[in-house]
Order: structure tokens, then sequence, then C-alpha cells
């Protein structure tokens, strides 16, 4: 599976393109990619964002024109990175945030990004970009700002990485109740996340936990529909106070070594990881029979130092676990088809300016890169490949 030097084997550039730059955008964690591709009378810079979302063999992915923190016009773009098929379904002003297929593929969900109004709402549409509704209508125009000890602070609702059930009448979502300054570094993130779901039929939205994690994945159902599986950071509860909270969080750590991933039925959330392997097991994703792609801390394992961090995926089918990835560096915004035959994932290198996105199959062999087609700036612009 991996040649001499611990890479997967041969890789396979599916398409040319400029380099892509990788940055943050809150905790949101929205992966925001500088194609570098500029068109000088309108002064703008085309961007792909994240998460991706893999349904077997097609690629959602949301195209921007604009600056880094404001977007003039997005197309989430439909891409087949084997027979280079793209197609445009939906456009906005705004961007659509961790687009996803449902487990049929009939529909999409996605969260409305208005960046001015500081909001993000839960869509659904079907799959050709038709019958576009809106679930949630949280704004945050008018949060108020506070002082707390690790900084300002607003109460706000945002809510982001939906997924459907896997009869398609429910979407399940993660909601953010708070945005502040970061601990560690500048800038703002969201935090004090929870699990939602929303009946497609009613509209009724229902709170299925109550921890308020520093950071949390996009959940996803489990093949009873009952079930949902997600990793979420430093959980607290309401009502204690921070210096429990703190407490809390440090014992979960030395218990569980920074295993993450959860999974919970709304009624008996037990704070356990669902399993354990090695360090920092994280962002879950699900096939159809429930196989579990994550990924987790490789140093201990390889023998490697404890910096820089090196991050893999490994997929977990029943009570096996094996190795998908040798990557020897970051990995981010990892996907399985709902199929289980393919894996998708952002990666770089500690000290690389770029970063790239690659598919590989679900026992690490034929390793692609796949570079995204960019679309012009103009709204009647079609995919330039």
């Amino acid at each position: 599976m991996y040649n001499e030097e611990g890479n997967m084997g041969k890789k396979t550039k599916i398409t040319i393109c400029t380099a892509i730059i990788a940055l943050f955008f809150g905790a949101m964690n929205y992966m925001i990619h500088n194609s570098g591709t500029k068109e000088a009378s309108r002064k703008q810079e085309s961007y792909t964002i994240g998460d991706l979302s893999f349904y077997n063999d097609r690629i959602l992915y949301v195209n921007c024109w604009g600056g880094l923190h404001i977007t003039d016009y997005c197309r989430l773009v439909s891409y087949d990175p084997f027979t280079k098929e793209s197609r445009i379904i939906h456009a906005t002003n705004g961007f659509q945030g961790s687009p996803i297929y449902s487990w049929d593929g009939k529909k999409i969900a996605y969260a409305n990004v208005e960046l001015k109004r500081d909001a993000s709402n839960i869509c659904v549409m079907d799959a050709d970009g038709s019958n576009q509704q809106q679930l949630t209508h949280d704004y945050n125009d008018d949060a108020k700002t506070t002082d707390t000890p690790t900084g300002k602070a607003r109460r706000v609702v945002y809510n982001a990485k939906p997924s459907f059930s896997r009869d398609g009448k429910r979407i399940i979502f993660a909601r953010a109740s708070m945005k502040r300054q970061r601990i560690r570094g500048y800038g703002e993130m969201y935090t004090a996340w929870d699990i939602f779901e929303i009946d497609l039929g009613t509209k009724a939205i229902k709170q299925l936990t109550n921890y308020r994690f520093y950071e949390i994945s996009r959940p996803f159902y489990l093949s009873d529909d009952k079930r949902f599986i997600f990793s979420g950071t430093d959980p607290a509860m309401p009502g204690l106070w921070a210096i429990k909270e703190m407490d809390l969080r440090e014992d979960y750590k030395r218990r569980y070594q920074d295993n993450t991933i959860f999974i919970m039925d709304g009624r008996n959330n037990e704070l356990k990881p669902a399993f354990t392997y090695g360090r920092w097991t994280s962002q879950p994703s699900v096939t159809k029979d429930d196989s579990i792609l994550f990924l987790a801390v490789t140093n201990d394992m390889d023998g490697l130092p404890p910096k820089p961090v090196n991050y893999d995926l490994f997929l977990k089918k029943g009570g096996t676990i094996m190795r998908v990835t040798k990557n020897q560096g970051h990995i981010r915004y990892p996907s399985i088809s709902y199929d289980g035959k393919r894996v998708f994932f952002n990666a770089y290198k500690e000290g690389m300016k770029n970063s790239s996105e690659y598919i590989v199959n679900n026992d690490g062999k034929e390793l692609t890169e796949v570079a995204f087609p960019v679309i012009g700036p103009k709204k009647g612009s079609k995919v330039d490949h």
C-alpha cells in the first residue's frame, strides 16, 4: 500500500490549476482556498470554500468571487473528478456552507451564510437546485457584546454543518450560541456548539445535546435513524462555574486522551467516547453500513516526536480498524462516500504554503489529487476547465 518513503502509491493529477492557499475561517472550519485567479477590472479573487461533501463520485464545492471576508457572488457546484463533469447547482450573494447530499442523492442541505448579517441558516433544495427552502431563520444583527475573562463575546444563534437522516425526513445540524475572541491567536470564532435536528415535515426544531462544545464536527445519523455520531472538544455543562467547567474538561482529557468521537441518541447522552484509538480521534463520517472514517494523531504509533503533529485517516468496520493514509502532515475535512468505496480529504505538510485535495480508495490505494475548476466572476460565467 505504501512506498519506501511511507507515502501512498503513485499520485495521479486529474487536472492542472493554480495553487490553492489554505486558511481557516473561524470555528466554522470553512476552508478558503485562493486559486490565484484574478480579473483586473473587478479586482476580485476566486475562492473555493469547504467543508466539502463527497457523494459517491460527485463532490459538492462552493466557488466564490470576492475577498476573504466579503463575497460578491458564490456558486454551489457539483463536480465529478473522474469524468471532469461540472454543474452549477445554485448561486447566491452569500455562500453555501457545508453542502451535503441526502443519502439517496435527491436533495442537498447547506448553511446559507450571510457575512454582513453574521448569520448562517440551514436550507434544503432538490439536487438540481430547485425547490429551495430556508429552514431556520436566525440573525445576529443586534447581538450585544459583553466582556468575559477571555475577551469580548456575543450571544448568537449560528447554524451549520447539516446532514440528512437516512429516511430523508429530518436534518441534523450543529448550532453555536456564542461568538468570541480566540483564546490563542487573533480573530473571532463561533463556539458553545450543540446538536439540533429539524423535522422537514413539521419544521419543528429539537435540541439533542447540551454540552456547549468548544468545537464540533458535522453530525451524522447512523442507520437506525436514532443514534448520531460527531466529534466535539472541551465539553461543558449548563450552570457550571468557570472553574468547574475547566475541571470537567481536564478530567475528560486525563481519562480519554482527547478521543472526542461520540455516539448519542438525544436522550442518554453519556459523555464518553464511542471508541478510543491512540490520540485525538475526531472528524467522523459514515457509510450506509455504518463504517466510520475518522482522523487520529499518529506520532506515537509511528514512533515520531510529538511535534510537528501528524494526522491520518482510519476506517472502522465493526471491531476492525484499518489505516487509510500515511500522510505525515495535516489532514482536514475528511469525508467518505456513502457507498464506502472512496475517501476525500484536504492535506498539507508543515512549512508548505499550499494544501491539496485528494481522493483515495478505502484501502489506501490509488491516491488521486483533485483540482477544482474555476468559474468566472460574472453571473453568467460557466465552469472553466
